[in-house]
């Protein structure tokens, strides 16, 4: 192989090279993206939990007070 065909074959490599350093960094993005919301959406889903539990015990508490 000559030195030109070594010199081309790295230039391929590194065009490839940026290439998939660019999607990381796209994905990389988008991840980071995507944990934000996922945390949001654990919080708004902790504190749906957390409401709809105490509106059954104070739903429940109702319940033995008549039953009584």
């Amino acid at each position: 192989m000559s030195k030109n065909q070594k010199i081309e074959e790295l230039n391929l490599q590194l065009e490839i090279l940026q290439q998939q350093m660019a999607t990381f960094a796209k994905l990389s993005q988008e991840s980071a993206q995507q944990f934000e919301l996922i945390k949001k959406f654990g919080i708004q889903q902790s504190s749906f939990f957390m409401s709809s539990h105490a509106v059954f015990q104070k739903m429940n508490e109702d319940y033995e007070v008549r039953e009584k």
